[in-house]
């Protein structure tokens, strides 16, 4: 046995040296799966918090988006409101007009300064100016005279009481005092 003990001792000297390579590798191993692990957990930490703020603001852009949809809902009405107003009050309009006297427009065609042909044709009598002062050159003429308001018509105005349309009033002019037959 005496002749195989130096080789067994050699032997084992290997396997100890191995089993230390070992081990060094096995903590090496280690730490890497750690620093793995760490490096693992901060970046799912990272990834968890990004995903939370991602949520936040989603979140917010949705409130923001539902308060803008509402104010384009209220623009949308208020266009509408306005353009039925319009309407209502282009009727009411022509509906007045058609009461108001019509008047003719008079076009003087006597001789005019250099400067008053733009003038001709819109309707307003163009005066000689050697004979009226340069703020009478060009008036307009009305043919008849405006008629005069029933007394009935007359109203004051007053802060305390909003005047009202009668086409905001939900009153048509078929319904005003005046128009009934």
């Amino acid at each position: 046995m005496d002749a195989h003990a130096p080789q067994l001792a050699e032997v084992c000297m290997r396997q100890a040296v191995r089993l230390e390579q070992l081990h060094a590798e096995l903590d090496k191993a280690r730490r890497s799966e750690s620093a793995a692990l760490e490096e693992l957990e901060k970046r799912r930490e990272a990834h968890e918090q990004e995903r939370a703020e991602m949520r936040d603001k989603v979140a917010r852009m949705a409130v923001f988006q539902e308060a803008l949809q509402r104010e384009n809902g209220l623009l949308l009405e208020e266009l509408v409101s306005v353009l039925s107003r319009a309407k209502a009050l282009k009727a009411e309009m022509a509906w007045i007009q058609r009461f108001l006297p019509m008047t003719e427009p008079v076009v003087q065609r006597a001789p005019s300064p250099p400067s008053a042909p733009a003038a001709l044709g819109t309707g307003l009598r163009v005066h000689p100016p050697t004979r009226t002062s340069p703020v009478q050159v060009v008036s307009p003429v009305p043919t008849m005279p405006i008629p005069k308001v029933p007394a009935a018509w007359h109203c004051e105005a007053n802060a305390s009481r909003p005047v009202r349309r009668a086409s905001e009033a939900g009153r048509t002019h078929r319904s005003l005092p005046w128009r009934r037959s």
